[in-house]
């Protein structure tokens, strides 16, 4: 196999702790973690792997005493400092995050009554909005959804309960919407958003360390298939990594474990036709 480059800093782009870990829990699986990686080869560490070689590798190594989440990390070849080169979206997953899905739908009355018959966990207009912002209903949700016309009042009641938590919906990523029942079906089914950082760098969650290793490589598929469709055009010049290849880099971790290195050659880059 192909010796890697130097790994990047990833301090900034991927969580080393599950949000779901209490603190004790934390170090406890970060003790296991190392012990596990510890026996693993140096070499093996730093060398390219196919994407299946790596997940097996990741979940064989997963030591956590929780279900860890499977990373995925990709090293952008856009400017950050263009807010034109941001990469934004999200998609559905084929099997699915692993994570238990909490859905809020913020819609009219009978959007309201169409979300929850489709699945969603809570539904309705500014009576909701009133409950969340005096405390009455825990902002416990992955997801939350509003139709157009909510939308404007849902800012002005909760947009700064839920933009720092990334709750707020956006119609870049799909969850502003007046399909409501295809909505909610769709988060049912197990939706990943997507976002690049300062540094041009990626990540999102695309599974557990319990799933089958080939169902998390279509996930991985399935997301970086999402965001090699949301290129941006880029001008010539300004400040790019690489080689100027769109996606430079791709690694894989769980929660606790190490970055590994994939193979660009083990997955499909290519920009859907209808794209292009």
């Amino acid at each position: 196999m192909q010796r890697a480059l130097a790994m990047p800093r990833l301090a900034g782009a991927r969580r080393w702790l599950s949000s779901a870990a209490a603190p004790a829990q934390a170090a406890a699986a970060a003790s296991s973690s190392r012990k596990a990686w510890a026996a693993v080869d140096a070499e093996l560490l730093h060398e390219v792997h196919s994407l299946p070689q790596a997940l097996e590798l990741t979940r064989a190594h997963a030591s956590a005493k929780f279900d860890e989440s499977l990373d995925v990390l990709l090293l952008l070849g856009v400017d950050p400092r263009r807010p034109e080169e941001g990469v934004r979206g999200m998609t559905s997953l084929p099997h699915g995050t692993g994570r238990r899905v909490r859905l809020a739908v913020f819609a009219e009355p009978a959007l309201a009554e169409l979300a929850l018959s489709a699945g969603a966990d809570v539904a309705g207009g500014e009576e909701l909005m009133e409950r969340i912002a005096r405390g009455e209903l825990p902002l416990d949700f992955t997801q939350c959804i509003a139709t157009p016309t909510v939308l404007p009042a849902l800012g002005a009641k909760l947009g700064k309960l839920l933009g720092p938590r990334k709750l707020m919906p956006n119609t870049k990523l799909g969850t502003v919407t007046a399909e409501i029942g295809a909505a909610v079906a769709a988060a049912r089914r197990g939706q990943v958003g997507f976002r690049s950082d300062r540094g041009a760098n990626l990540q999102a969650s695309i599974g557990r360390t319990s799933m089958p290793t080939e169902e998390l490589a279509q996930n991985v598929q399935a997301l970086i298939t999402a965001v090699v469709n949301s290129q941006p055009r880029m001008k010539k010049g300004g400040r790019r990594r690489g080689k100027g290849r769109f996606v430079e880099r791709i690694y894989v971790s769980s929660t606790m474990g190490k970055a590994l290195r994939v193979s660009r050659g083990s997955l499909d880059l290519r920009k859907a036709a209808a794209d292009e």
